[in-house]
């Protein structure tokens, strides 16, 4: 019971959160840390109560007669459902997924690092704007600095 109230608590403080904030989050960084470490909590929670469910919960609903096959199958089952998923997220960036959940923050944020990388670094963008190229990097080899 302590596992399920803590995981209730944490997302309950996590959602207060969100919804208090929403997406001036990035404005309250101590709110937004508040719920990071409440998100670790939940974590925390999570794998001392139920994660290990899916593990011990098939070794005892099956008879002795089929458990050793029945635990070789949902095992597998179990390793087979993370490897696609880890190869499905691999193959899509984080920035990605945030677009189907209609997020654009992240794709907005690696353009303004890309605008500041341009401005720093001088490079051309898709061939228009032409700062310093490559070969005029801000020191050279021969500059001490």
């Amino acid at each position: 019971m302590a596992g399920a109230a803590g995981t209730f608590i944490s997302l309950v403080i996590v959602g207060a959160i969100i919804g208090a904030y929403g997406s001036s989050l990035a404005d309250n960084k101590v709110d937004g840390w508040v719920a990071v470490a409440f998100i670790y909590i939940y974590d925390v929670n999570f794998s001392y109560s139920f994660a290990p469910i899916g593990w011990v919960l098939p070794s005892e609903i099956f008879n002795l007669t089929i458990r050793s096959k029945a635990i070789s199958i949902t095992t597998s089952t179990t390793w087979m459902c993370n490897f696609i998923l880890s190869h499905r997220l691999r193959v899509h960036t984080l920035e990605d997924m945030d677009l189907v959940f209609g997020d654009t923050a992240a794709h907005e944020e690696k353009e303004r690092l890309r605008q500041i990388e341009v401005q720093l670094c001088g490079v051309r963008v898709n061939g228009n704007d032409l700062e310093k190229g490559p070969s005029e990097a801000v020191f050279n080899n021969d500059e001490e600095v």
